[in-house]
């Protein structure tokens, strides 16, 4: 099995954890090889890591060339598409070699005012031949069905390993509502509006403290909005968090 995606680190956030996640997953049950880009932290054998990162075409020459000579070597495999546009590797290998393989779909990146009618003309032919579009959430599948077609679409929402997590002895014995938000802060996240509903929540909760974990460009604009509702003293700021 071969797995396509821009970072397969345990590091970083979305789409990329998620490759991390699903990767460690699959090597419990069978061989699985990867495409990623050069990560800080741990490194596996079964990865094969590019140095192409700001040239994003030569990235998807070095992970196609590399695949079809992995492929030669180890014969067929099944391929997961992260994103559509590294389903255009996974569409190549199909009609070269005849290998199925599923696609991820998350939402914005396939919105049509986010791609032009070339990207457009792409999307379909990668979703059409794919054995099944992976959408993250009811959004995601509404995306694909209204603007590309009805494809083989089905809903699997990210998840993560509850069994490295326990509760805090904190959570247990407070009896204040905490939110909790990790996020890359940019406008489209909606955190902006969870900090304005505080505002009225806090009318019902008045121990109630949101806190917000992640960096992004939309930090100070974040912060202005606390402080316009006259909440700021009720949201912790955190900045980027590992898992542990």
């Amino acid at each position: 099995m071969k797995i396509f995606t821009s970072y397969l680190s345990e590091k970083r956030g979305g789409i990329e954890n998620m490759s991390f996640n699903l990767f460690k997953k699959i090597k419990e049950y069978t061989g699985v090889k990867a495409y990623s880009l050069e990560v800080e932290g741990k490194k596996f054998k079964e990865v094969y890591y590019s140095k192409f990162e700001k040239l994003k075409l030569l990235r998807a020459l070095d992970f196609l060339v590399h695949s079809f000579f992995d492929r030669i070597k180890n014969g067929s495999s099944f391929n997961i598409a992260l994103t559509w546009k590294f389903g255009v590797i996974t569409y190549l290998h199909k009609k070269i070699t005849g290998d199925p393989y599923i696609v991820y779909t998350h939402g914005n990146e396939i919105h049509p005012k986010a791609v032009g009618s070339v990207q457009r003309i792409l999307i379909n032919k990668v979703f059409n031949e794919s054995k099944r579009v992976i959408a993250n959430s009811e959004y995601s599948k509404d995306l694909v069905t209204k603007n590309y077609g009805n494809f083989d679409t089905r809903i699997i929402h990210p998840g993560i390993d509850y069994r490295e997590f326990e509760e805090s002895d904190e959570n247990k014995k407070s009896d204040k509502k905490i939110l909790f938000s990790v996020s890359h802060l940019i406008k489209r996240k909606g955190i902006g509006n969870t900090i304005k509903a505080i505002n009225k929540l806090k009318e019902q909760y008045p121990e109630i403290r949101y806190r917000i974990a992640g960096k992004g460009p939309y930090r100070n604009k974040l912060e202005d909005i606390a402080k316009k509702e006259g909440v700021r003293k009720k949201i912790s700021f955190l900045g980027f968090i590992d898992e542990e």
